[in-house]
């Protein structure tokens, strides 16, 4: 997830046209664009899938 978030910032940068040495915090570049964090999407993929698979074992009538 490292690595990830690392080439997303560095893309992030490139976009805003920000170098390092702006020293411009990664939140702020993030809301000027209106964008989430690739770390927050990824959890918010797990948590949905998670949903659907309890939502679908209580239909089917399945204890864990």
């Amino acid at each position: 997830m490292q690595r990830i978030e690392r080439a997303e910032m560095m893309i992030i940068r490139w976009m805003c046209e920000v170098t390092l040495r702006d020293r411009r915090w990664n939140e702020e570049l993030r809301r000027s664009l209106d964008i989430l964090s690739a770390c927050d999407r990824v959890r918010q993929g797990t948590l949905r899938w998670f949903g659907r698979v309890e939502l679908k074992d209580r239909l089917l009538g399945v204890s864990m």
